[in-house]
């Protein structure tokens, strides 16, 4: 995570308490005991200050600044507090601006240092610190976030939980309220500006930076490319322009991990599949490039039996993104389970109209495309029985060929290397009556054996064996196998 130091408004941190006028004796001897950085005695002097006169917002902010550099975080916070709410004297704009900007600094610090514990697994450290920052920030999302990643890294699944529900609790209104609006994480600058208009006021350099709407008071935070990280909507609050404009990122991790789990819970007790729908499918309108949570609410749907819901679902999905191409990958996962072979090729190819060769996503819908045109090639076979027509043959045969078709293009793009895609293409070439492509792709698998990462994966070995057996080769067949059987133990 990305945290960014917010400037102080002063040139040091007592400098600017020099100018206020009639000031006690305590006061008086609390600035000489600070310019002397007698720490302690400046502390008693003031604590007498503001018993006496509870409404001094000076004598206040000096103590919170004695707390801040003991890192005394909930006196701090408490010190800061009764200054901003002081009345005789009260604050200046600058002074509270520099309290909400210290408050995040020392916030800072003791996150970040919570992160550098969970780094080196010392996590009772980590979790000591995050107690810190929860005490400078209650507020602050990303304390619960990475709570939940020490309590993950502990095997301590009830914590972790826990951690995660309490962070939904406190960002689900801004993200609930940010979908409905067309927000997503990932959409660029200019899809924002196209469902949100052009910002009031807005800063984006290399590091990140946001975007200003006034109805609501909210805020869009990007990246350093210009992408969206995430957005909060202030609804009048106090909080100066200074903290509102750092960018605070949106997670949608906690979301998806809770809704796997309730998927995994669902296979023993079916009601939980509706609480893993639930957070799932806002995953798939908060953050579209988390495409494998299309393939678990096909799943889901499919486990149920709803599967006009399911397409309802993804179809509103892709009215409110129809640029985004995992939403087409995951729908069209959804039509090939329910063996709508065109319906799932249309989504498919989508996907390429909106990627390029060699993305991800592009590769992926290039397999996807072979897999529904094999699939779709096997149960026409299967329909067509022992004594196919020539006319269920050719259909058979087109399938077959636009699967290779798809699987060869998804070779080229990515270098041939691939033994899953290569073996796909030998088992079609065979099927097809292709001997001499069927020889060359057999013979590339063959020389995969020599890549380490290849050679130590069972399941390589397990598509080689299926391959001697179509072949007729049962003594490679077996030799395969058998190595297969042993990378597994």
């Amino acid at each position: 995570m990305r945290i960014t130091l917010v400037a102080l408004f002063a040139a040091t941190v007592f400098m600017a308490l020099s100018g206020f006028e009639c000031a006690s004796t305590e006061m008086t001897t609390a600035k000489v005991a600070l310019q002397q950085k007698d720490y302690a005695k400046a502390e008693a002097s003031l604590k007498k200050e503001t018993a006496a006169r509870p409404q001094n917002g000076q004598a206040w902010f000096m103590l919170g600044e004695i707390y801040r550099t003991q890192e005394k975080g909930k006196e701090m916070v408490d010190a800061y507090d009764k200054a901003l709410a002081a009345t005789d004297p009260a604050l200046k704009p600058t002074e509270k601006e520099t309290i909400y900007a210290n408050r995040y600094n020392a916030w800072q610090d003791a996150y970040n240092a919570a992160l550098n514990k969970l780094n080196a697994h010392e996590y009772q450290a980590a979790l000591a610190k995050l107690d810190a920052a929860q005490a400078i920030r209650p507020d602050a999302a990303d304390n619960l976030f990475l709570r939940a990643a020490v309590y993950r890294d502990m095997k301590n699944e009830d914590l972790e939980t826990k951690a995660n529900k309490d962070y939904i609790s406190l960002v689900d209104p801004d993200a609930q309220r940010g979908v409905t609006a067309g927000l997503s994480l990932g959409m660029s600058r200019s899809q924002v500006e196209g469902k949100m208009g052009k910002p009031f006021k807005s800063l984006l350099d290399s590091t990140g930076g946001y975007g200003f709407y006034p109805d609501n008071e909210l805020y869009v935070y990007y990246d350093g490319s210009g992408k969206v990280i995430g957005w909060h909507y202030y609804n009048g609050s106090s909080v100066p322009d200074v903290i509102r404009e750092v960018p605070t990122e949106l997670r949608s991790g906690p979301y998806y991990t809770l809704g796997v789990d309730s998927y995994y819970a669902g296979e023993k007790d079916k009601n939980r599949y509706d609480e893993a729908l639930k957070y799932l499918q806002f995953v798939q309108r908060l953050d579209p490039s988390q495409e494998k949570v299309g393939q678990v609410i096909a799943d889901i749907y499919g486990r149920t039996g709803r599967t006009d819901e399911a397409k309802r679902s993804f179809e509103a999905s892709i009215r409110q993104n129809p640029n985004e191409p995992s939403l087409y990958i995951n729908y069209g996962t959804l039509l090939v389970n329910m063996k709508d072979y065109e319906g799932a090729i249309q989504n498919f190819n989508k996907v390429l109209t909106l990627t390029k060769s060699g993305d991800d996503k592009h590769s992926t819908a290039l397999f996807n495309l072979g897999a529904a045109y094999k699939n779709w090639g096997a149960d026409l076979q299967k329909a067509a029985g022992d004594k196919p027509s020539k006319a269920q043959l050719d259909a058979i045969t087109g399938k077959l060929r636009e699967s290779a078709k798809n699987f060869e293009q998804l070779r080229a793009d990515n270098g041939g290397s691939d033994y899953v895609v290569l073996s796909e293409l030998a088992n079609l070439y065979l099927v097809l009556g292709e001997k001499s492509k069927f020889e060359s792709a057999l013979g590339d698998l063959e020389k995969l054996k020599d890549k380490a990462d290849v050679a130590s994966d069972p399941y390589y070995w397990q598509a080689m064996s299926r391959l001697y057996v179509i072949k007729g080769d049962t003594k490679k067949s077996e030799e395969a196998m058998k190595r297969s059987e042993e990378l597994r133990k």
